[in-house]
């Protein structure tokens, strides 16, 4: 106990007195001010241990934090001990400090006097009395260290001057070290300014891909009419299919009719062959037209961008398709395999299969041979839409 009290003094000391000597730049307020630390911190040691067992959590917190602002206290001194004044000031300051030694025992004499009273209020602690009492005769005992300590700042005094020898050469380099520091700021700054403009940059891109995507999705909402006119479409169809496979079964049943009734129409044979004759051609008109493709590939050809179609247009129509896909995916700011894996997820999602060939690379693609006759079908479907 008694040791880290003799510490706790000295570090009190040593910084306050650190502390005085970095703001006044004069020694004599500086050690008034250390002497003086000593017995306040020693005293407001006594009164911590006093209510240790209440606020033990909270004192040993707060003595941590003090530690630790102690450490950077400590630090600083030693970072400002590297600035003191010239040697003949150091001189004159030391010839102040007798002076200051008597003052301090008029000071030291009033916090004897405050300590007693301490004393009689620390009474009612109890436990912590013999420790008070052993506190308090250490703390005389610092009072006659004082004038040890004034010899050791004579010594320590000695061996600043060597120190500033230390100082002088270090600010040398420090100064050296802050022109490096210029530069990197000005290297960074420079660095900054190329941000900006890179930003600058792709603020322009996003404005652009903005439009981009306003207009893919005019486009989209253009093919989603699309497909609503093909469906309506496709079911009028539906229906004229259906009208026309029952117009073909009421004839049917009249021509079966007629033939049960040639004998007795014979005026009518030459009418009803000529009717029989415009019919027959109706219906072959009618067998010749080419097959509805399904609403699969109805489905697929509504959900196809103009881009991709160029893509399966190129692909089928050229030969060597790898020059028009590159041009087409650089209008429209991609890649060419990203169309082509964009065609074919779209005809995995519509009619189950892929229609351009696995495994193909740009310049190698094709489209598969079984689907060439409804790709041409969607092609010009879109054409005619």
């Amino acid at each position: 106990m008694t040791k880290n009290l003799l510490l706790l003094g000295s570090v009190a000391f040593g910084v306050s007195f650190a502390l005085s000597l970095l703001i006044n730049r004069d020694i004599k307020p500086a050690l008034i001010s250390g002497l003086i630390t000593v017995p306040a911190t020693l005293l407001g040691v006594f009164v911590v241990n006093g209510k240790q067992r209440i606020q033990k959590k909270q004192t040993l917190t707060a003595l941590q934090n003090q530690l630790y602002q102690l450490q950077r206290q400590e630090i600083q001194l030693n970072q400002s001990l590297n600035a003191i004044a010239t040697e003949e000031q150091i001189k004159s300051n030391i010839n102040f400090l007798k002076i200051e030694l008597n003052q301090l025992y008029a000071q030291i004499a009033e916090q004897r006097s405050y300590k007693q009273q301490l004393n009689q209020d620390l009474i009612t602690l109890g436990e912590h009395r013999n420790q008070l009492e052993i506190t308090s005769h250490d703390l005389q005992s610092q009072v006659q260290n004082c004038e040890q300590r004034k010899k050791e700042l004579h010594q320590f005094m000695q061996f600043m001057n060597a120190e500033k020898q230390e100082a002088e050469a270090s600010f040398n380099s420090i100064q050296v070290n802050l022109n490096q520091l210029q530069l990197e700021v000005t290297n960074q700054q420079n660095q900054n300014e190329e941000l900006k403009h890179s930003l600058l940059v792709i603020n322009e891109s996003k404005l652009q891909l903005e439009d981009t995507l306003y207009n893919l999705q005019i486009q989209i909402q253009e093919s989603e009419i699309q497909k609503i006119a093909l469906e309506i479409s496709l079911s009028e169809i539906t229906q004229e299919k259906e009208a026309t496979k029952i117009n073909l079964e009421v004839l049917q049943a009249q021509l079966s009719q007629l033939q049960t009734q040639i004998l007795e129409q014979q005026n009518n044979k030459n009418k009803l062959e000529q009717d029989l004759i415009t019919l027959s051609k109706k219906i072959a008109i009618k067998q010749n037209q080419p097959e509805i493709i399904s609403n699969e590939w109805v489905e697929f050809a509504t959900r196809l961008t103009k881009p991709k179609l160029e893509v399966i247009k190129a692909i089928i129509q050229q030969s060597d398709p790898n020059a028009a896909i590159k041009k087409i995916a650089e209008e429209n700011i991609t890649m060419p395999e990203l169309l082509i894996d964009a065609i074919n997820e779209c005809a995995l999602d519509t009619i189950g299969d892929l229609i351009i060939e696995p495994g193909s690379e740009l310049g190698t693609v094709g489209i598969l041979e079984e689907y060439l006759i409804n790709l041409n079908k969607v092609i010009n479907i879109n054409e005619i839409n």
